[in-house]
Parts: structure tokens; C-alpha cells; sequence
């Protein structure tokens, strides 16, 4: 019998936590939802390649490292923001792995 108690109120619990999460989501959409964060994240994103650029203004070529230091970011996501921009023909890399990889404008 207080298997039965306990599955009951775990199932009102789940029922109750799924309200609370459609109530949220709905919130969120109000607020802006996706789209906003998507804005957010972008304008990060474009923030972080002007201090890249900016870089190029006292150095001829930069590495993986002194853009992790700059923006006190992961390596993963350097190099995210440096292939972007190379992507976009901002910068050139001169190399292809390992400590050996630069990129001059």
C-alpha cells in the first residue's frame, strides 16, 4: 500500500512539474524567448571578433592562446571565433594543427 503512495504522489509531482514547465516556456516566449537569447549570443559573438580585430592593431599575427587571454575564453571556443572569421575572409590561418598555427590579417 505505500508503493501505491509513493507512485501517486510521484505521478502528481511529475504532473505538477510539467505545468510549471509549459507555464515557463510560454513566459519565456513572452519575454522574447529564443529569438532574444539568439540576439544575445550574436551580439557576443560579434563583440568578441572586434577585440580579435582589434588585436591585429599592435600585432602582426596572433595564436589560439592570446585570444583565450584576451577574452579569458576556452581553446574550443577561440578557435570558434577564429574560424568564423576566417570564414568570413577577415583573417588568414598560416598552419594547420598544434602550436604551430597562426593567424595574420
Amino acid at each position: 500500500m505505500e508503493y501505491l503512495y509513493f507512485v501517486l504522489i510521484l505521478l502528481v509531482l511529475m504532473v505538477a512539474g510539467l505545468v510549471l514547465w509549459v507555464w515557463y516556456l510560454s513566459k519565456r516566449k513572452e519575454e522574447g524567448g529564443l529569438e532574444k537569447y539568439n540576439e544575445e549570443v550574436q551580439a557576443k559573438k560579434k563583440e568578441a571578433q572586434s577585440k580579435i580585430m582589434a588585436l591585429f592593431g599592435s600585432k602582426d599575427k596572433i595564436c589560439n592562446s592570446d585570444v583565450q587571454k584576451l577574452l579569458g575564453i576556452s581553446q574550443s571556443s577561440a578557435t570558434r571565433y577564429l574560424d568564423d572569421l576566417e570564414a568570413e575572409g577577415k583573417i588568414k590561418q598560416i598552419g594547420k594543427i598544434g602550436q604551430s598555427v597562426f593567424y595574420t590579417k
